[in-house]
């Protein structure tokens, strides 16, 4: 880039520079990012569930069936480890852990088994059982917004062992469990199936109007000049390597033409994101979440600062003095001070390109 000076006859006028690209700004966030983002949700589960005191049937064999009483009961939840999934324009959420309980008690009556006429009352605790907790979502950016569908939870516990004590039917319960191992696993995945179904619409509501909170609409004061910036989302990408949102970016200034020629930028071609890995392109150092700005952008922040003639330097100004005839001939002459008699020149000093 060059200096450039001269005296400026012609009137200035405003004219508007609009720029606009679809790849300003890309997050992405590689799948162990991912990974730690689910580190970090496993203090966001509750440890406690409780469930509330009732009544139901539970068949001991095809022709017997007892009624039980429960009182309240609070399942015991310790999650081991959060995992999120990627793929082609899809986020699986899966979660391990161990499931109990506190002590409660459980009055029984009905025939089971080998077991007639029973009316007494058990205790009940639940042994540490392991359980898995898996949903899938489909993630995708529409013309009309983020489109997000999340899947019914799908929570699976291992057969729980014989959960009662102290009772004629806890010796009775295994039994029961060698014809069917997952009675009480049922039992478990019945009592908090409500809980788990308001998990999609609470997902797929709070992610509603999510991408428009990410718009950015400002005037920015660059180097004494107003410029226009609006970012907003133009591409989610969710696969294999984690997930990628791209912003798009539109600059809007005022040229007035004055000490530069907007006219005579030509603007490079704007290209495609690359392939984002999740190691940095130079070092192949690994990250959890990187923050990408596209040399188009930058290109179009340099030009725009430049065309807005914030680069401009007024001489008089900065200088604090006229250059005037009587000012130049005690420097360069009385030739030139007659030439450019009394009145001030306007002399300004601006970067071509």
């Amino acid at each position: 880039m060059g200096l450039w000076t001269g005296w400026l006859l012609a009137v200035s006028y405003a004219e508007p520079l609009v720029l606009e690209t679809e790849h300003a700004i890309a997050v992405h966030i590689p799948t162990a990012g991912l990974n730690q983002i689910g580190q970090a949700l496993q203090n966001v589960f509750p440890s406690t569930i409780p469930v509330e005191a009732g009544s139901s049937m539970l068949d001991c064999s095809s022709s017997t069936q007892i009624e039980y009483s429960m009182s309240d009961i609070e399942l015991i939840f310790s999650v081991n480890d959060v995992e999120f999934v990627s793929s082609e324009n899809a986020l699986d959420l899966l979660v391990s852990g161990h499931i109990g309980s506190s002590q409660s008690t459980a009055t029984i009556t009905g025939d089971c088994s080998v077991l007639y006429g029973l009316d007494e009352t058990c205790d009940v605790q639940l042994n540490t059982t392991p359980f898995t907790l898996s949903m899938g979502m489909t993630v995708e950016l529409t013309e009309e917004g983020l489109e997000v569908h999340a899947d019914e939870p799908n929570f699976d516990v291992a057969p729980v062992t014989n959960p009662l004590d102290n009772c004629m039917l806890a010796g009775g319960v295994d039994t029961i469990l060698g014809q069917d191992p997952y009675v009480f696993s049922n039992l478990i995945q019945n009592a908090l199936e409500p809980e788990l179904t308001v998990i999609p619409e609470s997902i797929e509501r709070n992610l509603d109007g999510v991408l428009e909170s990410l718009i950015i609409d400002e005037t920015v004061d660059l180097l004494g000049k107003d410029v226009s910036v609006r970012l907003e989302p133009s591409t989610l990408q969710v696969d294999e390597s984690g997930l990628m949102l791209g912003l798009g970016a539109s600059i809007e200034a005022e040229t007035l033409s004055s000490c530069t020629d907007p006219s005579t930028w030509q603007p490079p071609v704007d290209v495609s994101w690359p392939e984002f890995t999740g190691s940095m392109f130079e070092t192949g150092m690994r990250y959890d979440a990187g923050v990408f700005v596209g040399r188009h952008f930058v290109d179009q922040v340099l030009f725009t600062i430049w065309a807005s003639e914030a680069l401009c330097v007024n001489v008089a100004e900065v200088a604090n003095l006229d250059f005037t005839g009587e000012f130049a001939s005690g420097f360069l002459g009385e030739e030139l001070g007659v030439l450019i008699g009394r009145d001030p020149l306007q002399i300004e000093l601006a970067l071509q390109q």
